[in-house]
């Protein structure tokens, strides 16, 4: 919150907002928000209605209910550094969430390839981050809100659109341990607290790409049309492991297992 010379206040720096000519009370709620996105937009409606269609504060204020709470699905080597950095972001993680605690999103760390325990968590409309660990680097993304954006499945079918072998080298890398070069850990636990925030509050963070030497960001890849998940729901998503991929030449392998491989590959994610 910036004063501006003519009894107004200037809201945000890069992206501002200007409210010129302010009587005192007005001034006092404005300046009442330094450091929130949270507001009680009741007394001035129609300044919180120009900062919230700036992006300047919450759409909703009554979904602003505390912290943001996330569990880390990963090896012990890389968990506690992740869960660490998150809290220190004021994201509520590791030790203070409950064993059987529900979070509002759930960090599925692995190597090659997104675990396939994103096809459960996806079963349950939990809205998930995907973090995949390689032998370059990390990939931080994308954020999945199950029924609503591309999930692990269109990403895999991406894949093998663009790679035939892609299901089989996705099957070998479900079962090795996710792994990340000590250097990249604190930049790569900073990328995720940035998209569990960004995603936690409706923004599609996009996915990030960690490599020792560089920092790219892309987009997030649209739904591929032979995934069913945006017109099934809940229990129905266990048979998305056999209806999900196709394709052909295949009549001598278990296109059950295969299908389960393939289907949670990111198809931007993979560099050869």
């Amino acid at each position: 919150m910036l004063a501006l010379p003519d009894n107004g206040v200037r809201v945000g720096l890069h992206h501002y907002v200007d409210f010129p000519r302010l009587d005192a009370p007005q001034r006092e709620w404005l300046m009442a928000l330094e450091g929130s996105r949270a507001a009680d937009s009741a007394p001035y409606s129609f300044l919180a209605h120009r900062l919230r269609t700036a992006g300047l504060i919450a759409e909703d204020d009554s979904t602003v209910s505390g912290p943001v709470s996330a569990r880390v699905n990963a090896p012990r080597s890389v968990r506690a550094a992740l869960e660490s950095a998150l809290r220190a972001s004021g994201i509520r993680a590791g030790e203070d969430i409950a064993a059987f605690e529900p979070v509002d999103v759930e960090v599925l760390v692995s190597f090659g390839s997104p675990s396939l325990t994103a096809i459960d968590v996806l079963a349950r409309d939990q809205p998930h981050l995907l973090v995949v660990t390689d032998d370059a680097g990390v990939s931080v993304g994308p954020f999945i809100r199950p029924g609503t954006t591309p999930c692990s499945t269109c990403l895999g079918l991406h894949a093998a659109d663009g790679d035939a072998a892609w299901p089989y080298i996705a099957i070998q890398c479900d079962g090795r341990r996710a792994r990340v070069d000590p250097h990249l850990v604190p930049e790569a636990a900073a990328l995720i607290a940035r998209a569990v925030r960004a995603g936690t509050a409706g923004h599609d963070p996009g996915v990030w790409r960690l490599a020792p030497d560089a920092l790219t960001h892309h987009g997030t890849p649209h739904r591929h049309p032979e995934c069913h998940c945006g017109s099934v729901l809940g229990d129905d998503l266990e048979d998305c492991e056999a209806v999900g991929f196709e394709f052909g030449g295949a009549d001598s392998v278990d296109l059950g297992e295969l299908a389960k491989g393939a289907g949670t590959v990111p198809g931007n994610l993979s560099h050869r």
